[in-house]
């Protein structure tokens, strides 16, 4: 037996017009999240991150450490600047202390080859003794420099194993040696013309430290850092930046270099006389 259909009531005016704007604020709140989910770049997402804090367009990011009860970090932003701006300024190692937050003293005590030098740097510490640490850096890029990266590793025992002219500007006894530290900055050029930053790592600042300030400044440092970073780029002094690619080599000149600069900045000249590694 075949049954008739039977039409659906007509529903009043009113109620047709609630479900239609009902239907309208479900597809803006869908449209809304699927744009908030765009902006967050893919690199953050995986299983062991969590987002810990986003602040001055900064989101921070925390994983446990296997061998460590120092959680690893990473923070991630976008800037509105060419690759090769953000570059100059994360190889420009003497002025570390204009974006790094509490950065007192920054240098590159030597370098070895194009890609791959080593950087001194002290941090003043509040209520306690200052860090500094020795930090080799390489550099390497893909995909025609749209994704550069900087590796770091601490390099504890470096001034005592090479001889370096910039190691005798390092005070061994005054400050605490970090000698616990692994991360990265890497940069990818986007196709809006902004660069995302991701700086991860893990460090020891070593000593006997409060645990409530180590995890304050875990978490303090990379995100004012990154948003000082942010307005340092836009300094004049970075303005004509621009890499030059050769094959695996890369290289970064700006407007007040007679002579480009090399994979990793070479505007200290002790240190561009010295190559000594060993």
């Amino acid at each position: 037996m075949i049954r008739p259909e039977c039409p659906e009531p007509e529903r009043p005016a009113a109620d047709r017009n609630n479900k239609a704007k009902s239907v309208s604020g479900s597809i803006r709140l869908i449209l809304t999240l699927a744009i908030a989910l765009l902006v967050i770049p893919t690199a953050n997402s995986g299983p062991d991150w969590r987002l810990d804090k986003q602040e001055h367009g900064v989101s921070f990011f925390l994983r446990d450490h296997p061998d460590s009860s120092i959680p690893e970090f990473r923070a991630v932003t976008l800037i509105p600047a060419s690759m090769a701006r953000v570059l100059a300024v994360l190889l420009d190692v003497e002025n570390y202390s204009r974006w790094i937050h509490r950065c007192e003293q920054s240098f590159t005590v030597a370098i070895s080859g194009e890609r791959e030098q080593y950087i001194y740097q002290r941090n003043d510490l509040p209520w306690v003794r200052d860090r500094d640490i020795i930090l080799k850096a390489r550099l390497s890029h893909r995909d025609s420099a749209k994704q550069v990266d900087i590796n770091l590793e601490a390099a504890p025992a470096y001034c005592q194993k090479h001889a370096s002219a910039n190691c005798s500007r390092i005070d061994a006894d005054r400050y605490v040696r970090i000698t616990d530290a692994v991360g990265s900055y890497r940069l990818n050029q986007l196709s809006d013309g902004t660069v995302e930053l991701i700086w991860q790592q893990h460090l020891d600042p070593g000593g006997k430290l409060p645990r409530w300030l180590v995890t304050a400044m875990l978490a303090d440092i990379p995100i004012k850092s990154l948003a000082r970073l942010r307005e340092v780029v836009q300094d004049a002094k970075y303005s004509e930046s621009r890499i030059i690619v050769e094959g695996d080599s890369l290289r970064v000149e700006t407007h007040r270099q007679a002579q480009p600069t090399n994979d990793l900045e070479k505007t200290n000249h002790a240190a561009g006389q010295d190559r000594n590694t060993g």
